[in-house]
């Protein structure tokens, strides 16, 4: 097995970009993103699960314990610490305005709310907004103003400052979770059009799936195999390394196209404007 021997930092496992070098570097990379030799290629498979562990804790706990009654357990109980502080800071989280609309489809309001479980109910399950199961990009995280953004949407932003070509074309590619596709390109629909006019870009989106093959089996605390609840051993999506079956397709694509010029990979429906297919 390997050892873990220390930290990496500063010159030891860490090279620090010199400042006398910073303008070289710079110029190489605006010459690389104009030509169009460019792409962000994000991992956006991984689900929230793990974000949300606690307050699922929580929600398949007691039936229906009061706020009051909650924020005692919170003295003593983690769980119940995260759960109450979800609700002690709710006008902090982006998705807050979304929240209160849903809950007042259910007839409540994060003012009136006295269970837990109803304000988590609508949070994480699937009949509410569904975030336990949801991959982390389309949860939103940033709030601007009267809006919110998700990481997708970050992504986006991102990619036009760091990638766009002489054209004016961002080029980005996101491995996700296939039952997913719908629930992506619907936010790329809702949100490429005010996100093109701000940003000046025309972003062409395309998508590939993580391989089921790669998936890796789950386990409890004592390292055993998790099963769900019709006892099936559960899988999760594999790591960052099972990806690069993706990023080796879009290299084979990139190696046989002139000019080394990035073109897209695995075209399970590829999302090009009509701006870009223009600038192309």
């Amino acid at each position: 097995p390997m050892t873990l021997l220390r930290p990496c930092s500063i010159g030891d496992g860490i090279t620090q970009l010199e400042e006398a070098h910073h303008p070289e570097l710079i110029a190489a990379w605006s010459e690389a993103a104009s030509s169009g030799r460019l792409m962000t290629f994000v991992p956006a498979s991984g689900a929230a699960s793990r974000m949300f562990q606690t307050l699922l804790a929580v929600r398949a706990g007691e039936p229906d314990p009061s706020l009051p009654a909650l924020r005692v357990r919170a003295v003593t109980d983690p769980n119940a610490r995260d759960a109450m502080r979800l609700v002690d800071e709710l006008p902090r989280f982006a998705f807050r305005d979304e929240l209160e609309a849903e809950l007042r489809r259910r007839g409540r309001s994060i003012a009136t709310i006295e269970s837990v479980v109803e304000l988590l109910a609508a949070l994480l399950d699937d009949d509410g907004f569904g975030y336990a199961t949801l991959p982390k990009g389309l949860i939103p995280f940033h709030r601007y103003g009267s809006t919110s953004r998700t990481p997708f949407e970050e992504h986006l932003t991102e990619a036009a400052r760091t990638v766009t070509d002489a054209t004016g074309r961002a080029r980005l590619h996101f491995t996700i979770a296939g039952e997913f596709r719908e629930r992506f390109d619907a936010r790329l629909a809702a949100a490429r059009p005010a996100l093109e006019s701000s940003l000046g870009t025309a972003l062409a989106v395309e998508f590939s799936e993580q391989a089921h093959a790669t998936d890796t089996i789950a386990v409890d605390a004592e390292n055993r195999p998790f099963r769900g609840r019709d006892g099936r051993i559960v899988f999760r999506p594999g790591g960052h390394g099972a990806l690069l079956r993706n990023l080796a397709r879009i290299g084979l694509r990139n190696s046989s196209t002139p000019k080394n010029t990035v073109t897209p990979a695995i075209a399970t429906g590829n999302q090009v404007s009509g701006k870009a297919r223009k600038a192309a």
